[in-house]
């Protein structure tokens, strides 16, 4: 399990991208998901972004990657989705965002 956490001044728009742009390199068949702002789910990982002011920057985002799981069951989404919607909201309450 990888997690990668990510300040930016401006939101990352998730919709206005590319399925190809790189920050989705590591999240296998992803969909919009409604966790935080802007998510995505995907069968081996997911991506999900909020406002959050503080000294790093205006917005946070946190990408998981299961480099184990396998890219071709669907059923690691359900898994992936629930994970994140208790974990990102746990991580964003941590980080005091202003």
């Amino acid at each position: 399990m990888e997690f990668h956490f990510y300040w930016t001044s401006n939101a990352p728009g998730f919709a206005q991208r590319s399925e190809f742009d790189s920050i989705f390199v590591d999240v296998s068949q992803w969909r919009e998901a409604s966790i935080g702002d802007e998510a995505i789910v995907g069968r081996n990982g997911a991506i999900a972004s909020t406002s959050c002011l503080t000294a790093r920057g205006q917005h946070f985002t946190l990408k998981l990657h299961l480099p184990q799981a396998s890219i071709l069951d669907e059923g690691n989404r359900t898994k992936v989705e629930a994970f994140m919607r208790v974990y990102f909201p746990a991580t964003v309450k941590t980080l005091r965002c202003g």
